[in-house]
């Protein structure tokens, strides 16, 4: 496995010597407006620390903003970066500094990653709106989960394949037929997310099912359950229950947006979640890898399946709830603080309110090292205003008595800074971006990797990056993990920290074109999120919303009436935020390009001659082959169904299939650093088996140095 591992692994060699000799490395902005964001950020660190705000969509933060009594920075009141508008200031004389993601898990993952990176914060706070999934709770009640799921990172299984214990629940389509049989669409099994965190051992990540939020912000937030929230709006229009606020319940996150009914209940049944967002997980396990705290607040705006469930009729009455916690809870709040901080004491010591935490990361060394290279309707809206003036109420606690823990210790952080610095003064580098430990190790083995004499690695949020040079040529390294979150929050942070000049990343993936073959590799000009989905129930009209809808029912075996009641798949936009386009004005795309210049550099490795043959006895069908310009997907899954994968190249066109590669573009494009993909076929997809590739692993291997070597023979004077 290791010597296959060595085909796609030593490709991005050959292509790094190719575009650092002949220098067409983008700048990503200019170095004035660099230098100015550096400037400011030293001032409004020196002010802080803050705590973190995010929520994700337009109408959320006109609520949010229009409800709160937000006091900008009066020399600072916003910083612009990656195309989204951070803005800082205090409520009720708390600091803080906000920002808007935007829809979905990869939008999530690179701000909060952002947030904590640039700014001198001490926790997050994040909110917005759910998907209810649990029928006792209603329209209107607040969820802060104890513990969030990614419930979107699958495997997508054959209707015959055996289910082992890699997973954590499986769904099977073919229960849902009607009437109930099977189908072609097969299994999907619920896997583990890759949790690299500061606070375990160093490139070792722990698979986790659950995030957890933090446990002391829980305990302060238990207190907003006893608040006594009003039932009508008026004399003739009451909620059938009392609005309530719920502490320690489980919430499901996935690019996934649930609008149907039968897949709710699973949820419900499988994994006993209370409410589904888009982002929450995402958010959450950035935290947990920086070691920052982090609690959730959600606001259930829909029994998820159903529709409007009278959503427009009670605004009014979950903003006239929310208001009278505000102002009618924090005395309650503060006695009981005080009393649980002082147990055990004769009297209360008030002590305990005014300890101040110590500053954290000198983030003024990190922005100094980088210098130059610093990167609805009113009814609705009274609904949000409901949901966001909560946060504001948990802002005022844990600000007023200064319960935030320290993340990581600040001498750590001051080491860290200094190294920083003096690393990007020898800069610029070339970033690199990998995933997994199997191929990490194949990479590392294979190409003439000479670390940096002085400091050879850097250890961040989990994760050890690599400093050295490859055939003379500066690179930054990491393996950043399985899935979308650990893809976008590894590729931010390197953007963040060090000073790169774009990047490259590669691994492996699966086939999707029968044209293909394994030990083939794909240089995608354009890349999709295929999981971002609209899950619609079997009656829901297709509209124009989304861009291809699956229909699960026309899998079904026997075919039947064609009825299944999952319903359909749509398959929606990402939003990109981009520092090439309007501040807070995303832009609604499918596909995510790569840099067309190094595409272009590209196109002469597809003139290789490949060997192909082991031996005299042992040789390929094919001669294996390089391909430019083709599609890829990706997404959380893992694609192992034959149907889906004829689904994704007879819609879409792609080529290859992965889990990591779109999350990397899409963070590039967000913050204008070039980048390419490489990726090498480890499979047909869906189709499983030996495939040969144990038997050509070594040809791979020696195919892959060969091309290294000879081009690097036809590379001018440097």
């Amino acid at each position: 496995m290791a010597s296959l591992d060595q085909n796609p692994f030593l490709l991005p060699l050959l292509f790094i010597i190719i575009i650092s000799s002949l220098h067409v490395l983008l700048a990503s902005t200019t170095p004035s407006h660099k230098l100015k964001s550096a400037i400011t950020i030293r001032k409004l660190n020196r002010r802080g620390p803050y705590i973190g705000l995010v929520t994700v969509f337009e109408t959320e933060e006109n609520a949010f903003l229009g409800s709160v009594d937000f006091r900008p920075d009066p020399m600072h009141p916003f910083l612009d970066l990656s195309g989204r508008r951070f803005r800082i200031g205090k409520i009720h004389g708390k600091k803080v500094v906000y920002v808007r993601c935007g829809i979905g898990m990869v939008n999530a993952a690179a701000a909060t990653q952002q947030m904590i990176d640039v700014f001198n914060v001490k926790g997050i706070v994040h909110f917005g709106i759910a998907g209810n999934i649990n029928n006792s709770m209603s329209i209107g009640d607040v969820s802060i989960p104890k513990q969030i799921t990614n419930a979107g990172l699958w495997e997508w299984l054959n209707p015959d394949k055996a289910k082992g214990s890699e997973d954590v629940a499986y769904l099977d389509v073919g229960n849902y037929n009607v009437p109930q049989g099977k189908n072609k669409l097969g299994t999907i099994g619920y896997s583990y997310e890759e949790l690299y965190s500061v606070n375990g051992r160093i490139n070792s990540p722990q698979k986790v099912f659950w995030i957890n939020t933090t446990q002391e912000w829980l305990h302060l937030a238990a207190d907003l359950e006893k608040m006594e929230l009003l039932q009508c709006v008026n004399a003739t229009l009451c909620l059938p229950n009392k609005p309530k606020l719920v502490v320690g319940l489980k919430a499901a996150t996935a690019d996934i947006f649930v609008d149907n009914a039968a897949y709710r209940n699973f949820l419900y049944d499988s994994f006993g979640v209370s409410s589904s967002d888009m982002e929450s997980s995402a958010v959450a396990m950035t935290c947990a890898s920086n070691g920052y705290p982090i609690i959730v607040i959600r606001g259930l705006s829909d029994l998820a399946g159903v529709g409007d469930n009278t959503v427009r009729k009670f605004g009014s009455l979950a903003a006239t709830n929310t208001a009278k916690s505000v102002l009618d809870q924090q005395p309650h709040v503060e006695c009981n603080l005080r009393k649980r901080e002082s147990r055990g004491k004769k009297k209360l010591d008030t002590s305990v309110c005014s300890y101040q935490p110590s500053r954290g990361l000198d983030l003024d060394d990190i922005y100094a090292a980088v210098d130059l290279n610093l990167k609805p309707t009113n009814q609705m809206a009274a609904l949000y205003h409901n949901i966001y003036l909560f946060p504001l109420l948990f802002i005022i606690i844990i600000s007023s008595f200064h319960v935030l823990p320290v993340s990581p210790t600040p001498s750590h952080k001051l080491k860290s800074a200094t190294t920083i610095r003096k690393l990007n003064l020898r800069g610029p580098y070339i970033g690199l971006v990998t995933v997994i430990e199997t191929e990490e190790n194949a990479f590392l083995r294979s190409v003439e990797f000479r670390p940096d004499p002085t400091h050879p690695f850097l250890d961040l949020s989990g994760r050890r990056f690599r400093i050295g040079k490859v055939h003379g040529k500066k690179v930054v390294y990491v393996r950043c993990g399985r899935g979308m979150v650990n893809g976008a929050a590894a590729t931010q942070q390197m953007i963040d920290v060090f000073n790169v000049k774009g990047i490259v990343h590669f691994g492996i993936a699966g086939n999707m074109n029968n044209s293909m073959s394994i030990g083939d590799v794909s240089i995608p000009k354009q890349i999709t999120n295929a999981g971002l989905w609209d899950w619609l129930n079997p009656d829901k009209a297709k509209g124009g919303e989304d861009l291809a809808y699956l229909d699960v029912g026309n899998y079904n075996v026997p075919k039947g009436d064609g009825n299944n009641e999952l319903g359909s798949i749509g398959y929606s936009y990402e939003q990109l935020y981009s520092v090439t386009g309007r501040i807070n004005t995303p832009q609604n795309v499918f596909w995510i390009n790569t840099t067309q210049e190094w595409l272009h550099l590209a196109a002469d490795l597809e003139k290789m001659e490949l060997s192909q043959c082991v031996n005299a006895s042992l040789c390929l069908p094919k001669k294996p082959k390089l391909v430019v310009g083709l599609k890829a997907a990706t997404a959380d899954i893992f694609v192992d169904n034959a149907a889906y994968r004829n689904f994704l190249y007879d819609t879409f066109g792609v080529s290859s299939s992965d889990m990591e590669s779109s999350a990397v573009a899409m963070t590039c494009a967000s913050n204008g650093y070039p980048v390419i993909v490489i990726r090498g076929l480890s499979d047909l997809a869906g189709v499983g088996g030996d495939n040969t590739v144990h038997k050509f692993g070594s040809l791979a291997a020696t195919n892959t140095a060969k091309a290294v070597l000879e081009f690097i023979k036809k590379l001018p004077p440097s």
